[in-house]
């Protein structure tokens, strides 16, 4: 992939293998396209192979969208969104139907770029009242950008009108 120069939007499908994940995206150097959308649909993603996929997202400094649904994530790979969050500005991430829970929101929300996410999409993850207090204290962090949320079968509106989809 380091010899590509003209990629905006890689969409990797089921049936992917974490070890061919770990091979594409195992980065000794850096990346130079413009990476625009990545996204990840209906594969198991645990942690190692989230891991090599992050000098990838991080080699622009920005991305448009990181869609990781079906995926069967819980909290590790939603706390390593966070360290690519540290490293990276994310305007839309979808982690609709996964696994996630308030430790992992809140490693998510621990990026320091995450308060410039414009939209957050969490339906189909078992959100009760620890997840909604977690996203709560992400909403009252001086600065958020957030517009658009997605929990369960609720979508909140902020501001002006953004609807990613």
């Amino acid at each position: 992939l380091k010899s590509i120069r003209m990629i905006r939007h890689l969409f990797v499908r089921s049936n992917v293998i974490e070890d061919v994940l770990v091979s594409l995206f195992q980065a000794n150097g850096s990346y130079y396209f413009p990476l625009e959308h990545f996204s990840i649909c209906k594969y198991a993603l645990n942690a190692r192979g989230f891991e090599a996929i992050i000098p990838f997202l991080t080699s622009r400094g920005e991305l448009d969208c990181l869609s990781l649904e079906n995926c069967e994530i819980g909290d590790d790979v939603a706390g390593a969104i966070g360290v690519v969050l540290d490293q990276t500005c994310i305007d839309n991430i979808d982690l609709n139907d996964n696994q996630i829970s308030a430790r992992g929101l809140s490693n998510l929300f621990s990026g320091k770029n995450s308060i410039k996410l414009r939209s957050l999409n969490l339906q189909e993850n078992s959100i009760g009242k620890a997840e909604v207090d977690e996203i709560a204290r992400f909403l009252s962090k001086e600065g958020v950008a957030l517009q658009w949320i997605a929990i369960g079968k609720i979508r909140l509106i902020f501001g002006d009108y953004f609807d990613p989809d």
